[in-house]
Parts: C-alpha cells; structure tokens; sequence
C-alpha cells in the first residue's frame, strides 16, 4: 500500500465532451500581475479533466500498479531530471529537458490530485528526493500521454509527438524492463 498524502481523488461527475476550444490569449493590464495566463490555463485544466475523465481514469480508485509507477518511477524520473537541469542552468549549459515530460494518463492524475494539496506535495517531495527548493512542477502543466501512447494533450508545446517520445525514452532509459 502506498501513502501519497492524497487528500482525496477528485471525481467528476458532470457530463463532458471532447469538444474544447481555447481562445487566444488575452493581453490586460490585470495580466501582468501573473506569471501565466490563468483564462488559458484554465481552458486547459478543464480540457485535462475532461480527458482523464472520457478515459475513465477519475472515475475509479486508482490501481496499485499506478501508483506504483507514480510514487517509485515517475516522481524519481522527474526529480533526477530536474536535478540535471539545475545543474545544467547553473553552468549556462542547455537545461530545458523538464519542458515537455509528458507523463501517461494515469500517472498524470495522480500527480495532478497529489498537487492539489500543494504543501503536503512540496514537504513529500522535499523529503524523497532532498531537494531544497525545487517542487517537481508539471511543465506543461495539464498535459498528458493518451493511452495509446502517441498523441499529448500539450498545446503549448508545438511538437507534441516528439515531447511524448522524448519521455518514452527518458522512462525506457531509466527502467529498461
């Protein structure tokens, strides 16, 4: 049995579709006082809900496999990750392999629900993986692997079957079997 300190898994219940358009960004004064476009980023929170919810992945507890792969795989994946990119940023090297981890379906909800609480999540991730300051955000935020493997649901990143294949190899790398 794990123990994430997931608070509680969020269920949706109302009826979705798939049919999502977001708009262009908004350029307002009000904008300048947020380091991102919240009405975008809500456009995309709730096309991640909708997705995760059509997949039938927030309507059932989660298996202990997943949060297996989340807890032991995921998180060290993104962690060691991360502390290359710090060290890369730190020498002026190129540091920006975070930007496009896409995690599978069932992994992203979990680590979505697990941020939900975000001071539990910065104290777990803290304690695992040492880390000072560094919280392990989801960058994009809201994306994730359909579970077919191939298509992400990242629309700010504009290759987004390369940035899913770069996590396939990222993942096969580190856990060959």
């Amino acid at each position: 049995t794990y123990t994430l300190g997931l608070h509680s898994l969020v269920q949706c219940t109302s009826t979705m579709t798939t049919n999502i358009s977001l708009p262009a960004p908004a350029t307002t004064v009000e904008d300048e006082r947020f380091s991102c476009d919240l009405v975008a980023n809500a456009h995309l929170h709730v096309l991640f809900l909708r997705t995760v919810h059509i997949a039938g992945v927030s309507l059932r507890r989660p298996s202990s496999e997943s949060l297996r792969r989340y807890t032991d795989l995921w998180l060290p994946l993104v962690a060691s990750v991360s502390k290359k990119d710090t060290g890369a940023a730190a020498d002026n090297t190129a540091g920006d392999i975070t930007i496009g981890l896409i995690p599978p379906i069932d992994i992203a909800w979990l680590w979505h629900c697990h941020r939900l609480a975000p001071f539990d999540y910065g104290r777990y991730v803290r304690k695992k993986f040492d880390l000072l300051d560094d919280y392990l955000d989801a960058s994009p935020p809201f994306s994730l692997q359909h579970p077919d493997g191939e298509l992400a649901q990242c629309p700010s990143i504009q290759n987004q079957n390369e940035a899913v294949r770069r996590t396939q190899e990222l993942w096969a790398e580190r856990y060959p079997d």
